[in-house]
């Protein structure tokens, strides 16, 4: 029910937005930055508490984010920013998050592997390596961010 509502909020936000953006389609800063903030506001946080650490419940946390992500990025993928901040958003945004999509998606398949085998150090190990990867890349991600006045995807999965 979650990801439909969000589709769907996400389909009303785009629709809204293209229709302010003149003729070329691409937002101003103040568009960009509203309709940013829309997309992580809608991801929400779709596993509450803080990321655990033991495997099993690890895995339950990325099995949560991967529909978040995988929306969101479908819709950051829609964003037309400004021409002068196309290549800023391509190469500190999108790509970012396609990696971190890619790296969650192989995390879970990683991980319910080891637990299926029974392998808690190898399954510990994947764990530490997907936080770290994960905090990494959203450091990068959150710096863009907050640079940019996009506060609610600070605490957004995106």
């Amino acid at each position: 029910m979650k990801i439909i509502g969000t589709a769907a909020l996400l389909l009303v936000s785009t629709t809204a937005m293209s229709a302010c953006s003149g003729a070329s389609g691409r937002l101003s800063h103040t568009q960009l930055v509203d309709r940013a903030n829309a997309i992580c506001r809608a991801a929400g946080r779709p596993y509450a508490g803080d990321r655990p650490t033991q495997p099993a419940q690890f895995l339950d946390f990325l099995k949560a984010q991967v529909p978040a992500e995988q929306n969101g990025l479908k819709a950051l993928e829609a964003v037309r920013p400004p021409k002068a901040e196309q290549s800023a958003w391509s190469s500190q945004i999108i790509a970012p998050e396609r990696e971190q999509l890619a790296d969650v998606t192989a995390a879970v398949a990683a991980l319910q592997d080891a637990i299926g085998r029974r392998d808690r150090p190898g399954a510990s190990v994947l764990v530490q390596q997907t936080t770290d990867r994960l905090d990494q890349r959203g450091a990068g991600i959150n710096a863009y961010w907050k640079a940019n006045g996009m506060d609610a995807c600070l605490d957004s999965p995106l």
